[in-house]
């Protein structure tokens, strides 16, 4: 069923160039069902988890692992209903979303009546919106997302956030320990003291902290959780649902968590997902446009 966009035309601006670009980094969109035939032969079931050795499990197996049963699609569309709540307001919208691999983003923002809001194109140098409501547009490179979010990222990073992919957030972040928590793996950036993940104390000499909250039964990543002790800022994504497709294993619904000067929520329902069909991106800017200043 399709939600209503509640937000006034001139809170466009802010929505996009804060809101959406968060969405880009913080929100790994998932899929539902896929529209081509879903089979299971294409992914190979892990052992269970009571039989793993967990004692010989390190850190760089776990990663191997995490590679080994990646989501792997040359291109994936996907039509999903998003919630947002930023403070005390909430927002709730329609999306149609589609990935090139290693490529491009590509964006459509709907609201009342399937009326397009707002069109947004990332590439691997550049991000482009599109103001459809006031016909307005902008770009900007990944500094201007950095500096905006106060974080280190590119192209790599979102896409992997995107598509629920295990990815290392800066190079300097090496996973370094394994904890067994909940019959479940935490592969953590922390060196490890304790036994369990709970119990370790924030470590002064690694003010960014990733973890990985990763299910022995199919290796997908069932929580994120990336944490800057020096900025005050925690950002928590829960994956569930999972399913089977073509392409690999895909949760189908997503809760993100934001906790920083003001806390964000994004929450992303799936609905339709194809994989591996040619996909177009029509991103051409009116002449009649002008251009949105950096906000």
């Amino acid at each position: 069923m399709n939600k209503v966009i509640s937000f006034p035309a001139r809170n466009v601006v802010f929505t996009f160039h804060r809101v959406l670009l968060l969405m880009f980094l913080f929100a790994a969109f998932a899929a539902c069902k896929s529209t081509r035939k879903v089979t299971t032969k294409t992914v190979t079931v892990p052992i269970a988890f009571d039989t793993i050795n967990y004692q010989k499990f390190s850190s760089s197996a776990l990663i191997d692992s995490l590679y080994k049963y990646r989501f792997s699609a040359v291109t994936m569309s996907a039509k999903a209903d998003v919630v947002v709540i930023d403070t005390n307001d909430k927002k709730e919208f329609n999306a149609n979303i589609r990935i090139q691999n290693d490529s491009a983003i590509w964006i459509s923002i709907n609201a009342i009546l399937g009326i397009e809001v707002a069109r947004i194109l990332v590439t691997t140098d550049s991000i482009f919106v599109m103001d459809r409501l006031n016909k307005k547009y902008t770009k900007a490179d990944f500094k201007y997302l950095n500096d905006l979010l106060k974080l280190k990222v590119d192209y790599n990073t979102i896409q992997n956030i995107i598509i629920g992919n295990f990815f290392q957030y800066r190079n300097e972040n090496k996973f370094n320990s394994v904890y067994i928590e909940d019959k479940g793996y935490i592969l953590s950036t922390l060196n490890k003291r304790k036994l369990k993940r709970s119990l370790e104390d924030k470590d002064p000499n690694k003010p960014i902290i990733q973890d990985f909250y990763v299910n022995p039964a199919n290796y997908k990543v069932d929580q994120l959780q990336i944490t800057d002790d020096k900025l005050n800022k925690t950002l928590t994504t829960d994956y569930n649902s999972f399913e089977v497709t073509e392409a690999g294993v895909f949760p189908m619904l997503l809760n993100t968590q934001v906790s920083a000067d003001k806390k964000l929520s994004i929450i992303i329902q799936y609905n339709k997902v194809t994989v591996n069909l040619p996909v177009e991106m029509p991103f051409n800017i009116p002449q009649s446009y002008e251009p949105m200043p950096h906000r």
